[in-house]
C-alpha cells in the first residue's frame, strides 16, 4: 500500500492532484493513502494533519507543532506503508526529507520542484538540497524536464520515475444562473479563451502567461485569443505586473 504525504494540500490546490493520483491507482487496483489537511469521502481520504498556512502567526505555529505530532503518529500506523513525499524544494521540505529519510520506512520523493521556483541557485537552500540529492539514493517521481536537469547537477544518482502531471479532475457541470456578472463578462465569445487558475502567486509562473499572453496578441496568431486569469491575488500581484487592459480580463 501506498501513502501520500501532502502538506500543502486544499490549501493552494494539491487536493485536486491527490484526487488524480488516488483515481488513477484506483484503476490499475493500487490503493493509495492520503495523509494532509482535507477530506473527500468518496475517494476514502480522511484529514490526518492540519491546515498550518492558515491563521495568525500564534495559530501557525500551534498548527505547525500538531501537524508534526500527527504526522508522526500518520507514519507510525502506516510504517509498512510505501511513502510518496510530495517535495516543492522548501526549507520545511528539505527538513522533513532529512529526518524521513533517516527513519525506517520506503519512501520515495515526489518532486514537484527540486528548489522552490524563486530560488536562484547559489542560496544555502539550494547547497542543502544540492548535498542532500547528491548523497541520498531515496527514488524520485519527476514531472519536468528541469527538474532532471537540476538532479543532474547535484549529482543525484538514484532511481528516477519520469511521470507527465496527472490531468486533474473537475467536474465540468455547471449552473449558469448562479454565475455573477464578473465571470461572464470575462469570457469572449468570439475568441479563443486562455485560462490561468489557481492561487496568483509569483512561484506559479504567472508573469510567463503574461508575458506569453502579450507576445500572442502583438503577432496576430491566427485564431484571436483573450487571456483570463481567475484566482485569488492576496500579495497583489497582478497590479505590481501592470496587467494588461488589453486582451486580459480579471
Amino acid at each position: 500500500m501506498f501513502s501520500i504525504i501532502d502538506r500543502i494540500g486544499s490549501h493552494s490546490g494539491m487536493h485536486y492532484f491527490d484526487f488524480a493520483f488516488v483515481r488513477e491507482g484506483k484503476r490499475r487496483g493500487v490503493f493509495i493513502d492520503v495523509i494532509s489537511n482535507f477530506s473527500s469521502p468518496s475517494d476514502r481520504i480522511k484529514k490526518a494533519i492540519p491546515n498550518f498556512y492558515a491563521g495568525s502567526r500564534i495559530q501557525k505555529i500551534c498548527s505547525f507543532a500538531i501537524f508534526l505530532w500527527k504526522l508522526s503518529i500518520s507514519i507510525l500506523v502506516r510504517r509498512k506503508n510505501v511513502f510518496i513525499y510530495y517535495s516543492f524544494g522548501e526549507w520545511i521540505d528539505f527538513y522533513l526529507l532529512k529526518i524521513l529519510s533517516k527513519v525506517r520506512i520506503k519512501l520515495i520523493v515526489d518532486v514537484h520542484e527540486v528548489i522552490r521556483l524563486d530560488d536562484s541557485g547559489t542560496s544555502a537552500l539550494s547547497q542543502s538540497f544540492g548535498r542532500f540529492y547528491s548523497k541520498t539514493r531515496l527514488p524520485t517521481i519527476i514531472h519536468s524536464l528541469r527538474s532532471s536537469e537540476i538532479l543532474d547537477k547535484t549529482g543525484y544518482s538514484g532511481l528516477r520515475l519520469k511521470v507527465p502531471h496527472f490531468r486533474y479532475l473537475f467536474n465540468k457541470g455547471y449552473n449558469i444562473s448562479a454565475l455573477g456578472s464578473d465571470v461572464l463578462e470575462s469570457v469572449s465569445k468570439k475568441k479563443k479563451n486562455i485560462l490561468f487558475f489557481g492561487h496568483i502567486r509569483e512561484s506559479k509562473g504567472v508573469d510567463y502567461f503574461i508575458n506569453a499572453g502579450q507576445y500572442i496578441l502583438q503577432n496576430q496568431m491566427d485564431q484571436p485569443c483573450h487571456f483570463i486569469i481567475a484566482g485569488a491575488d492576496g500579495e497583489g500581484l497582478l497590479k505590481s505586473l501592470k496587467l494588461p487592459s488589453d486582451g486580459f480580463s480579471q
